[in-house]
């Protein structure tokens, strides 16, 4: 991972991070638009979602996935939305 001085997650302070991997990281969202918002924020610096390799998207997914298990036992939300910012 080649770290940037004005990426806002290339230095998270761990306390933030709910799940790791060695392709992302988890955490809540500092402005959340629902209770229970968080990010999924991948480790390589890239211009578009749709530039990440499969194994990237597939270990992303599998992320997305614990999380959804953590927030379920911990949280209990009503449901979910999934979206992706791109641009």
């Amino acid at each position: 991972m080649t770290l940037l001085m004005d990426c806002p997650f290339c230095n998270l302070d761990p306390n933030r991070v709910l799940l790791e991997s060695w392709y992302g990281y988890v955490i809540y969202d500092n402005y959340p638009v629902s209770p229970v918002h968080i990010l999924i924020i991948p480790k390589v610096h890239i211009d578009s979602y749709f530039d990440l390799s499969n194994e990237v998207t597939t270990q992303l997914n599998a992320l997305l996935c614990k999380a959804k298990k953590i927030l379920d036992k911990e949280k209990a939300p009503e449901g979910y939305n999934v979206g992706i910012n791109n641009g």
